[in-house]
């Protein structure tokens, strides 16, 4: 199911972790709280522990009372109070890395991955200056210009958070939905 979300057809039985690599994307899993994820932006598989069942789901909205998760086919609205009390915690996301693989742009990365992120900055930030594969100190003010625009840690540093919203911005990646009420800045500060 997560993968339909991310515009991919795969058979139930291949929907691993292991296959995210071929689509370009990395899977990454924990426990975190509600509002952790929520922050992260991204849709989630959680585990429901209903009776003695584990139900997962897919959770492609949080809303301020309500959270919308996917079950087969179906689009099911639960109350933030019932969710939080039948999901374990657990979660697996996919996300999608750098054109590279990599899971962070610095100094140290390769001229093309250096001169992608600095295209992609320039179309979010609306700046019409010619890109360079250097990294320089106005790259990595841009990289927080963009890092503040999205209510991320303005660090400078482009790790997972930056990463996501640089390819949401640019349409490709799946995202949260979220009530705008449920956005804020001081809600939604996010690591790198």
């Amino acid at each position: 199911m997560l993968y339909g979300v991310w515009g991919y057809e795969v058979p139930a039985d291949s929907a691993w972790c292991d296959q995210a690599v071929r689509a370009g994307l990395a899977c990454k899993s924990g426990n975190a709280s509600l509002q952790t994820l929520v922050d992260q932006n991204l849709p989630w598989i959680a585990s429901l522990k209903v009776g003695d069942k584990k139900l997962p789901v897919v959770v492609v909205r949080v809303g301020e009372a309500s959270v919308d998760v996917l079950v087969g086919q179906q689009t099911w609205t639960l109350t933030h109070k019932w969710f939080e009390s039948v999901w374990t915690g657990d979660y697996l996301l996919l996300w999608k890395m750098s054109p590279e693989g990599e899971s962070t742009i610095t100094r140290d990365s390769s001229e093309e991955e250096i001169l992608w992120l600095e295209t992609m900055l320039n179309r979010a930030l609306h700046i019409s200056t010619e890109p360079s594969a250097e990294w320089r100190p106005l790259l990595v003010e841009k990289i927080k210009q963009f890092q503040k625009s999205h209510h991320l840690k303005t660090d400078g540093v482009v790790g997972f958070s930056t990463l996501v919203h640089l390819w949401q911005v640019a349409g490709e990646s799946a995202y949260l939905y979220r009530d705008e009420a449920n956005i804020s800045p001081e809600t939604t500060v996010k690591g790198k």
